[in-house]
């Protein structure tokens, strides 16, 4: 008798929970289906605490998850924070000097331990690249050969996965590198001109010179509205502006995507060194390109068997960099908390921290070798 009262109990919860749960199936499926939403595909699952399904609506549809997959990886690197905090995995930004082959003055280079909030701002207080110049500085250097920008620590991986042409100018879609500073972008304020049909002034921010510039923007009326487009086909230096800003209206900031990040940061530095009387000869870049070391084992497959002489040989990602280190390093930054770059994440949806984060993942012990998004991914 007790069961049959626990059957018939149970039988009348659900048919109560189903009866709550098909007026809000219809009161959803119309808010997500009306006219204003013509062509939208929708995924929807609502679950209580314990799991318990309470709405499924196409549930087991495939769609681009977006940035929900930060939610993912930021969820990783929590888990595992202690170990990728470490000072072998989290070197922090370094500076040795390496012997000119030529016989000149040494080059002076600057290694990315994959640092998210290297900063080069007016405004910048800790993990700044002017500290590390100033460091530089007090060894007494005066002449160096090149300033070489050095991002072995992750291989060059430029853009996440599944951006497109039109996405990579912009401060979403910019270059990824384990040597990044002020977020990897650059900036270009646009002034309207004195009155309307004037051509607008567009300039780059200090420092932030890193594409020939071409404005064609026009002052309009002073009630017309903003309309400016940028312009710059992928992997090119050159950069087009044009459209029209009001006249009398405030000056507009453009934020720009680049490049070569180890570029920029090789840049700043030598402007720094520069401006503290170090002469210098030119800026270079060094990158890691990718290679079938680059991924994780496949237990499906026996290339790995193939590859293994290779493999045993191939370097660590730091030990990349740890092979051009003198005894002694000229200057060091120090790793910024990995928290705070995780927080950006959470917060900002910040698309270059989070593909950093993924490519740190792949440094952890038996997930792979090289910090590739292969070797994050399977991490």
């Amino acid at each position: 008798m007790i069961d049959l009262l626990k059957t018939a109990l149970i039988l009348v919860l659900v048919g109560l929970a189903s009866a709550c749960a098909t007026p809000l199936r219809t009161e959803i499926n119309a808010a997500l289906t009306n006219p204003d939403q013509i062509g939208i595909h929708w995924g929807l699952v609502v679950a209580d605490l314990d799991g318990t399904e309470l709405l499924e609506i196409d549930g087991d549809g495939r769609f681009l998850p977006a940035s929900n997959t930060k939610i993912v990886t930021t969820m990783a690197s929590y888990h595992h924070l202690e170990a990728l905090s470490t000072p072998r995995l989290n070197p922090g930004t370094r500076v040795w000097l390496e012997p000119d082959p030529e016989g000149g003055p040494p080059d002076l280079v600057v290694g990315g331990g994959g640092d998210a909030m290297l900063s080069d701002a007016a405004d910048c207080e800790i993990y700044c690249l002017s500290g590390l110049a100033d460091q530089i500085k007090a060894r007494g250097l005066t002449e160096i050969g090149h300033v070489i920008g050095d991002d072995t620590f992750f291989p060059f991986e430029r853009w996440g996965v599944g951006w497109g042409l039109e996405d990579v100018n912009f401060y979403y879609g910019t270059a990824i590198s384990a040597l990044s500073v002020n977020d990897n972008l650059v900036w270009v304020d646009v002034a309207p001109g004195l009155k309307e049909g004037d051509l607008a002034q567009a300039i780059w921010r200090p420092g932030d010179a890193v594409f020939e510039l071409t404005s064609e923007v026009r002052t309009g009326a002073a009630d017309s509205q903003r309309k400016l487009r940028i312009e710059r086909f992928p992997g090119a230096n050159q950069v087009r502006l044009y459209g029209a800003v009001p006249a009398g209206g405030p000056v507009t900031s453009l934020r720009l995507a680049i490049n070569n990040p180890a570029e920029l940061v090789a840049r700043r530095l030598a402007d720094h060194l520069t401006a503290r009387g170090v002469a210098l000869a030119g800026i270079r870049t060094r990158h890691r390109p990718l290679t079938l070391a680059d991924e994780p084992p496949d237990p499906d497959l026996d290339l790995e068997q193939d590859l293994a002489p290779m493999l045993d040989t191939m370097p660590s990602a730091e030990a990349t960099q740890a092979a051009a280190l003198p005894s002694a390093t000229l200057a060091h930054l120090p790793a910024s908390p990995l928290s705070e770059s995780l927080e950006r994440i959470s917060k900002d949806s910040q698309n270059l921290h989070a593909d950093i984060a993924l490519r740190r993942l792949g440094l952890l012990e038996g997930t792979g070798r090289c910090a590739s998004v292969a070797d994050g991914n399977a991490a």
